[in-house]
């Protein structure tokens, strides 16, 4: 395989594994809070108290100076986050054909065996995780900025296993498209972009359907919303927010089927008096989500 060949693979490679993986990312960061203990809200709190009833309408948000410039200078940083995160992922990818990482563990693979998909199980996690090893520096820059900015309290050591569970999920979903790449590229050396893409869309509706159910799971914790907030479940029966019947929008969805997860764990804090988090339901059978349940305790 030539030089050129081999750095036109491995940018396609990079381009539809990210599209792929992209749920178990944002499973991973846990960007949707959900609901912390009802013990925590019912504490007093010195600097966070439940607004007086002056019968005064607010029709916009309207922070302190401080939160504005916080949020001000953190804006400033992700963007230069966003930039800094793509000149290095693009970094990566030639220090990798530089390296020829490629070539060095697909000679590997041959040696060990003769068969495809061996060659595959040990070809695609070698070159997966030097990615993400190499990667591994701007994720940490990633989480120490949401720790500054206290949108996030996650200790470093549940951290780092959500990133290791998070690279097995990599390892599994990318070593797939890797063997169909290349049994694809095999077959058709011409046309075989076209037919990797036809073949890989099943492969992102399995993931899609997949991820509330086995994903997921795997980074928070779900239980029953029935067993542990039934005057919530009775609440959303009553509003119609789970059950459609005709007057509301949404499809159907059981008691059982309805779960919370622990989230808030990682970016809830302890708000003693007013702590708002959400929790979605899910119908796992049919796949469908039920609208976003918000608590509130004055």
């Amino acid at each position: 395989m030539t030089w050129m060949k081999s750095r036109l693979l491995l940018a396609v490679f990079a381009f539809v594994l990210l599209a792929a993986l992209h749920p178990a990312a944002l499973a991973q960061q846990g960007s949707a809070p959900s609901q912390t203990s009802a013990r925590a809200a019912s504490q007093p709190n010195d600097t966070v108290s439940a607004a007086p009833s002056t019968g005064k309408v607010v029709t916009q948000y309207a922070p302190s100076q401080e939160n504005y410039q916080k949020a001000v200078t953190y804006s400033g940083q992700r963007y230069r986050d966003y930039f800094v995160n793509a000149l290095y992922g693009w970094l990566v990818l030639l220090v990798v054909l530089r390296w020829r990482a490629g070539t060095k563990y697909r000679d590997w693979a041959e040696r060990l065996s003769s068969r495809r998909l061996v060659q595959v199980i040990i070809y695609a996690p070698l070159l997966l995780l030097t990615v993400a090893a190499l990667g591994l520096p701007t994720d940490l820059w990633d989480q120490s900025l949401q720790r500054r900015f206290g949108l996030s309290v996650q200790g470093w050591g549940s951290w780092f296993v959500d990133w290791a569970t998070n690279q097995i999920v990599t390892l599994v979903v990318g070593t797939v498209l890797v063997w169909i790449l290349y049994g694809v590229i095999r077959r058709s050396t011409r046309r075989w972009w076209l037919y990797f893409w036809m073949a890989s869309i099943p492969v992102l509706l399995a993931l899609f359907f997949l991820q509330p159910v086995v994903i997921d799971p795997l980074f928070f914790k779900f239980t029953p919303l029935q067993s542990s907030h039934p005057d919530l479940v009775a609440a959303m029966e009553h509003g119609g927010a789970s059950r459609w019947d005709g007057d509301s929008a949404g499809p159907h969805v059981r008691d059982e089927r309805q779960f919370e997860d622990d989230r808030a764990q990682r970016v809830c804090h302890r708000l003693w008096s007013l702590e708002a988090c959400s929790s979605v339901g899910h119908d796992h059978r049919k796949g469908h989500r039920a609208g976003n349940v918000i608590r509130v305790w004055p």
